[in-house]
This record gives structure tokens, C-alpha cells and sequence, in this order.
């Protein structure tokens, strides 16, 4: 939730444009950074700093100009000396000048890079003068250094597993300088450790700014900060730093926004129909609309999310690497897993969408069920998947708490012929991965083992998935495939419907599909007949009334009458129910 600046030393602008925005092109913002383009790299301890860095030209900061830095670990620029404070400070308040990037209690001794690199020639400088002269159109501006720091998936303080991504670029001709803040994928910061400063300070704040003032609670949304801006570019905050009229503002907070629609627009259906009456609505009430635009279409599940067994830095998952066709380490597992006659100790989470027990796997190529090899294998998704550039890839393995319980409720209401207790969880999760060479696309899944050391179960759960250009394999496969079973086979051309996999049940639950992987007599079978690819599975039912119905009277009063008419139909009714109810106004 944002609020309106608080005043600083002069009035700020107000946060007040919103931008239509996802961080479906961040990584694209970054300046090159990196062992390619050859970073100098700090060293690997907590609350340290770069060695004196001598600038290449000076840098012009409110004032005062410099002839060298320090890139702080902890995610901020000093220029006399370096800074070790890991508990940032509010702002206005210190006795030096700085500049916050994402300043919080960063380490880097186990995960992640912070490197930086200077340019006095080259593309990156006229990559910097056109930025500068786009944000700042009333200045002529022709850069003639730029300095780049990176924090690079980097982890918090005690919380290894966890990552953020940001840079801060410092561009100047000698006489004007500007400092470019780009954010990545953030993880939320955990509440051990204090949340994040970003912004100035100067001796005596002269200048300062924050963007915790931007924020209603002074908290400043970290995870969301790769779809904010002041300058319409989703993840990129950009300051003018040499003038000393400079005010800090907030122009672009960035918003989300999500439309319910009975039919599949597309980009232009978008633009003619919800973006262009938008921004006539915001442009009669005075607010600057230029930045509002589509930069990314995406079909969203209502309830698909929801399916998912907790995953990413909140949980504490682990991280695979950010590699083509690659895989986890052998990982141990808390508990023996049956399937299909063989007990297992340990489990691969291969790249490509699939699981393997005795050795890692980086085939691409998904093949045809059964397959008659010497591997057993559970394919969430399997296909071409490349995580190098979008996504992430991360598991976790449960024996105590909440994840138990639930694991315990689903196998029991999906295969309530068992009694069964889950005494351990393994989840999975590819979250909004690419495909190879298509590195704007997007794919969520997720797959959980459960087990009670006696039976085993596989659930499979899937979010948003795009079009891929391999059609995956979804299914498992035995050693000699004395057992095995694959979607294909539910589809009339074998071609699975990827798209509307988070429509698509076994269960009865849109976007999940179950099945028992410890019984020897265990069958695959489809749910139904083998459907079309572009049969609906799932449906949205609006209904007006002209008085308040609750849970109760929607049963009785419209989901048991319709029952009635499509069973007299022939249409099966089993997955008719009441998933949520809204209550909108005429």
C-alpha cells in the first residue's frame, strides 16, 4: 500500500502514476555486470566492503565531488571510507554521504556475488546517455563515465537460502551525475534482520530521500520492488544527483493489475478495451498516463495458486543452480520414499521438469511412456526448460508441521479408501521458468512427494504455464516400465494441453492431478474419455441476485438445480462445487 511523499527539505510529488506492470522484462534493465564483462568482485565476508576504489572521473554528489568509493556488502555506496552498519538508519540522519541500494544485513559468504566495474568509453556510456536523456528530457546530458555495483543473488544474514538481485549505476560527464537503482528478484527480507533503506543521505542531509516515506507503514515492499519505478520502467528508479535544487520524488509506484474476462483477450482486445478507457479515466482526474502500457498477457487459474504447498525463500528452499539442462545434487532424503516396489534414500530434481532417484538426468527431449529403460522417473513437466535467464528452481523436504497436515487431508480426501498419515513431504517447484531460446516465457509447477515410510503418493500441481515449443511429458515411468502412465494418453491427438493444465484434474481440484506410487495393483487411468485439447474443464459462474446469498443458500438455490440439469444430461456432476464466493456490488 503506497502513500503520498511526506515533506523532506522541500515538498515531494506525490506517489501517484501507476504503471501496468510485471517483472516479465527486469533482467533486461541491468547494466552488463559480471565476470564476462570483467567485475572486479568483492571478497566473501560478512559486513565488509570494497578496497578504496579510485574513480576514473569525478563523480559530482549534491555539491561535493569525489575521486573514490567504497561498494559496501551491505548494499550501499560511502565515498570517504567504508561502512560495515548492517541496521540501516532512517533517513534523514547520518553524517556522510550515501547511497542506499537495497541497504539491509547482506551475506555474501555463502551465496551470491557483488561485483562493480567503471566505463569511461564504450556502449554502456551511450546506453547511459540515452537513459539519462529519456528519464531527464529537459537536460542535455552526454555521459562520459559510468560506475556499476552489483549484488548479484546475493543471500540475507542467517538466512542462506534466500536471494536478491539489485545494481546501482553511477553515470556522470564531470558536471552532472545520476544514480540508476535496478532491482531483480528479491526475497523477502527475513524479520530477524532489519528492513531495507534505499535512497540518499548527505552531511547534514542537505538532500536525503527514502523510499520507505513512499510506503504507508514505512516498510518498503522488497519483493515487489522489480515492478515499481519513478521513471515507467519496471524496476528501475532513477535520481539526479548534482543539482542542488534536486527534490527527492516519486512519480511510478507500479501496479499490477488483474482482469476477469468470459473470453481470451488478446494484446489488442487489452489496449482498445481496459488500458485506453483507463488511461482517459486517470488523464480527466490529472494523472500523467505515458507510463501505463501492456508488458505482459498472461491467463491466470482464480484458484490455481492456491494449490501450492509452500515454496521459494520464505520456507527456507533450496536453490538449484541457474544452468541449462542441469540438475540439483544428490539430495538425502529425511525419510525412505516407496515407488512402485523400490525404496528410495535419495532424489535428483532435474531442470527439465522431471524427477530421477539413482543419478541426475539432462535429456530435453521428453520421450514416449513407457519408455522400457533402467531409471524410474516421475515427469512433472518434463520439457525443454532453461532457468539461466527467468525463474527459479527449489525444493524442500518436510517430517513436522503444518506441511504434514495438509499432505494428510489431501491424500486422504482424494484416495479415501486408505486411512493414511504423511510422516514426510518433499516438494518441488519450477517457479515461472523459461523455455530454451524463448527466455520471456513462463512456467509455474510444482510436484509433492508424501510418504508414511509404507505408502507413497505424487501430487502434481500446475500454475500459469505458456505454450511450450517441446510438448512435455507428464507421468511416471518404472525401471522396465512395469508401471507407468502419462497425460498423452489422455488426449485424443497425445498432445497434452499445456495451457490449461491448471484447469485439468484427476482429483477434482483445478490443477492438480494425484496418484498412489507405493501399490504393486496401481493402475494409471484418465479421469474421463480422452478429451480435446480444447475442451474447458474448468468454469467461473456470475450470478446476480437482488439479495445477499450465502454459502448455504448458492448450494441449495443454483449448484444443486444446476446438478440436476446436467445430470439428466449425462454429464458427470462430481466436480460441481462451491470453490469461493464473492459478493459484488451492481
Amino acid at each position: 500500500m503506497m502513500r503520498a511523499g511526506k515533506k523532506m527539505t522541500n515538498p515531494l510529488s506525490l506517489c501517484l502514476l501507476m504503471a501496468i506492470s510485471v517483472s516479465a522484462t527486469v533482467q533486461g534493465i541491468f547494466y552488463p555486470f559480471g565476470s564476462a564483462v570483467g567485475d572486479t568482485f568483492n571478497s566473501r565476508e560478512d559486513d565488509s566492503s570494497s578496497p578504496n576504489i579510485t574513480l576514473a572521473a569525478s563523480f559530482p554528489f549534491f555539491g561535493r565531488t569525489y575521486q573514490q568509493i567504497h561498494v559496501n556488502h551491505n548494499g550501499h555506496l560511502t565515498f570517504n571510507q567504508p561502512d560495515t552498519t548492517f541496521s540501516p538508519p532512517e533517513f534523514p540522519s547520518t553524517s556522510k554521504d550515501i547511497i542506499a541500494v537495497f541497504w539491509t544485513d547482506i551475506d555474501n559468504r555463502e551465496r551470491g556475488n557483488i561485483s562493480y566495474q567503471q566505463y569511461t568509453t564504450g556502449d554502456v556510456l551511450h546506453t547511459a546517455t540515452r537513459d539519462i536523456n529519456s528519464y531527464f528530457p529537459h537536460l542535455t546530458f552526454t555521459a562520459s563515465w559510468v560506475f556499476v555495483a552489483t549484488w548479484d543473488r546475493v543471500a540475507y544474514f542467517s538466512r542462506t537460502q534466500t536471494e536478491a538481485t539489485f545494481q546501482v549505476v553511477l553515470i556522470s560527464d564531470s558536471s552532472l551525475s545520476f544514480v540508476l537503482m535496478n532491482y531483480g528478484d528479491i526475497a523477502s527480507p527475513p524479520s530477524t534482520i532489519d528492513h531495507p533503506q534505499i535512497g540518499y543521505d548527505t552531511i547534514a542531509s542537505t538532500h536525503y530521500g527514502s523510499l520507505r516515506s513512499c510506503y504507508v507503514n514505512g516498510t518498503i515492499d522488497s519483493v515487489n520492488l522489480n515492478s515499481s519505478s519513478n521513471v515507467g520502467v519496471a524496476g528501475r528508479w532513477a535520481f539526479v544527483t548534482s543539482l542542488q535544487s534536486t527534490v527527492f520524488s516519486y512519480h511510478v509506484v507500479g501496479m499490477h493489475l488483474t482482469v476477469s474476462s468470459a473470453e481470451r483477450l488478446n494484446e489488442t482486445a487489452v489496449e482498445e478495451r481496459i488500458l485506453k478507457p483507463l488511461r482517459d479515466l486517470l488523464r480527466e482526474r490529472g494523472v500523467d498516463v505515458s507510463g501505463i502500457r501492456l508488458r505482459s498477457l498472461a491467463g491466470v487459474s482464480a484458484t490455481a495458486q492456491g494449490i501450492f504447498y509452500p515454496f521459494g525463500s520464505a520456507v527456507g528452499d533450496t536453490f538449484n543452480t541457474r544452468e541449462d539442462d542441469s540438475s540439483s545434487p544428490g539430495i538425502t532424503l529425511a525419510s525412505s520414499f516407496p515407488f512402485f516396489g523400490r525404496t528410495y534414500q535419495q532424489i535428483y530434481v532435474n531442470h527439465n521438469g522431471h524427477l530421477t532417484f539413482n543419478q541426475s538426468d539432462s535429456t530435453f527431449v521428453p520421450p514416449e511412456f513407457p519408455l522400457n529403460s533402467t531409471k524410474d522417473i516421475i515427469a512433472v513437466f518434463w520439457t525443454d526448460i532453461d532457468n539461466r535467464e527467468r525463474g527459479n528452481i527449489s525444493y524442500q523436504q518436510y517430517t513436522t508441521g503444518d506441511v504434514l497436515h495438509t499432505a494428510t487431508r489431501d491424500i486422504n480426501s482424494y484416495f479415501p479408501h486408505l486411512t493414511f498419515t504423511a510422516s514426510w513431504v518433499f516438494v518441488a517447484t519450477w517457479d515461472r521458468v523459461a523455455y530454451f531460446s524463448r527466455t520471456q516465457t513462463e512456467a509455474t509447477f510444482q510436484v509433492v512427494l508424501i510418504s508414511d515410510s509404507s505408502l507413497s503418493f505424487v501430487l502434481m500441481n500446475y500454475g500459469d504455464i505458456a505454450s511450450p515449443k517441446r510438448h512435455p511429458q507428464i507421468g511416471y515411468d518404472t525401471i522396465a516400465s512395469t508401471h507407468y502412465g502419462s497425460l498423452r494418453s489422455c488426449y485424443v491427438n497425445g498432445t497434452i494441453d499445456s495451457v490449461s493444465l491448471n484447469s485439468s484434474s484427476n482429483v477434482g481440484v483445478e490443477g492438480r492431478w494425484a496418484f498412489v506410487t507405493s501399490l504393486q495393483s496401481t493402475v494409471f487411468s484418465c479421469p474421463a474419455e480422452p478429451t480435446e485439447p480444447d475442451h474447458v474443464v474448468g468454469m467461473r459462474l456470475t450470478v446476480s441476485s437482488a439479495e445477499r446469498l450465502n454459502e448455504t443458500a448458492v448450494e441449495e438455490r443454483i449448484l444443486k438445480p444446476l446438478r440436476d440439469l446436467l445430470r439428466e444430461r449425462g454429464v458427470d456432476v462430481s466436480g460441481i462445487r462451491l470453490r469461493s464466493l464473492y459478493q459484488t456490488e451492481p
